[in-house]
Formats: structure tokens, C-alpha cells, sequence
């Protein structure tokens, strides 16, 4: 179990499920708030990762929402909103088991910076 306490204006990524309905709880007197999670499998700690800023979540298909600005969360939508749900129905069938984590949320890397 972890928890992630950032400015109001925040959000908190996890590798991990959001173990508090997904809400984050108001700390400080409303100026931070706290996010937690849990990772019920081992997981090496390579693959451990943590997002933080000014993110937004638009949900892309039955399990899995895409994260990014709020300046360009619709365009990182529809980047991987056709195909995410096909790579999970697909990595399911190559594996013979279900996807482990349940919720897929792809975060994708920010632009380059200019030349």
C-alpha cells in the first residue's frame, strides 16, 4: 500500500489500483490531496512508476482511460483509444489468462522539446 500527497491541484499515477474508490481524500484543510494505492501482485521494482501534475483521465474503453494536460488529453484519447482495448484482448489470447492488472492507463510521454 502506498499513499501520494500533492498540491490541490494535482493528481497522482500509480503502477498500481487506487485503493480508496478511486477519489482522492482532501488533507491540510483542502490544500493537499492524498492518493492511495495498492498493488496486490509482486512486482519488480523497475516497474514501479509514479505521475504527478496537472492530469486529466478520459476513459478509452471498458477498462482503461488515458492520462494527460488537460491541453492535449483529447488528442492522447484518440490515439489510444482505437487500439488499446485490441492489445489487451490480444495479450490475453497470446497468454491464455486475463489481463493481471485489471485497468489499463497508458501515460504517454511528453512532446519533445523543440529543435
Amino acid at each position: 500500500e502506498a499513499a501520494v500527497r500533492v498540491p490541490s491541484w494535482a493528481t497522482a499515477l500509480m503502477g498500481a489500483q487506487r485503493s480508496t474508490g478511486g477519489a482522492p481524500t482532501l488533507i491540510d484543510g483542502g490544500a493537499r490531496r492524498e492518493f492511495r494505492f495498492e498493488q496486490p501482485m509482486c512486482i519488480p521494482s523497475y516497474l514501479l512508476a509514479v505521475a504527478v501534475g496537472e492530469l486529466e483521465g478520459r476513459p478509452i474503453g471498458p477498462r482503461s482511460t488515458a492520462w494527460a494536460e488537460p491541453s492535449v488529453v483529447a488528442a492522447v484519447a484518440a490515439e489510444f483509444g482505437e487500439d488499446t482495448e485490441k492489445f489487451l484482448l490480444l495479450a490475453e489470447e497470446i497468454a491464455a489468462e486475463p489481463y493481471a492488472w485489471s485497468v489499463a492507463a497508458p501515460p504517454p510521454l511528453p512532446p519533445p522539446p523543440p529543435p
